[in-house]
């Protein structure tokens, strides 16, 4: 085979996959439909993914703080003040 063939047959391959793909993925989002209770809304591709993203970086309880205990035996174990106390 010519490079141009192989071109030729690797995006002819890449189309008919593409086409496969597409098809099979229609049929699972059919499929899941019923389970998600709604047929015209993707759950694959959600329009508010920002936003959910958002919503946990706004749900931290305290803000992030600085280390105020050393341990003198160990000087990388440090502890904010917050939480259990480590042994």
């Amino acid at each position: 085979m010519s490079v141009e063939e192989i071109w030729q047959f690797q995006e002819e391959t890449s189309q008919r996959l593409t086409v496969r793909l597409a098809s099979e993925k229609r049929q699972l989002d059919g499929q899941l439909a019923p389970l998600r209770g709604t047929k015209g809304i993707r759950q694959s591709e959600p329009s508010d993914a920002p936003s959910l993203e958002s919503e946990r970086r706004a749900q931290r309880k305290y803000p992030r703080g600085f280390p105020k205990y050393r341990n003198p035996k160990e000087p990388s174990g440090t502890w904010l003040g917050r939480g259990k106390q480590p042994r």
